[in-house]
């Protein structure tokens, strides 16, 4: 894919303002990682994995890091673990995500908290 495709709305979010600088960095990556337009039926239901050796090589971040920034994007409402990997408990497999839409409700959501 030669580039993320990242609509309006996305990045004029509120979630997406929360973003820690990191986390924005790492976002284009996880959009981009199941291969499908944001208007397509399945943007938000398709699994897909990425490790954090991949991000890594991509972004030169380190674990601790990526793994607050993944935490962010979580908390945020961008991805949702599908099936949780590491490296303890889960035989070194890597975790699968998928793309949330909960970020639209985001602002909504930290006003009723």
């Amino acid at each position: 894919m030669p580039f993320v495709k990242m609509p309006w709305e996305l990045l004029n979010s509120m979630a997406h303002h929360d973003l820690s600088p990191t986390a924005t960095k790492i976002l284009p990556f996880f959009l981009g990682k199941n291969h499908l337009d944001c208007q397509h039926a399945d943007f938000y239901r398709r699994a897909f994995s990425i490790s954090y050796s991949e991000l890594h090589s991509k972004t030169g971040f380190g674990s601790s890091t990526l793994s607050r920034a993944i935490k962010n994007l979580l908390l945020c409402g961008f991805i949702e673990i599908d099936k949780p990997g590491g490296l303890r408990g889960s035989g070194g497999v890597t975790s699968s995500y998928i793309l949330s839409p909960k970020w639209r409700d985001y602002k909504t959501a930290s006003k009723s908290r």
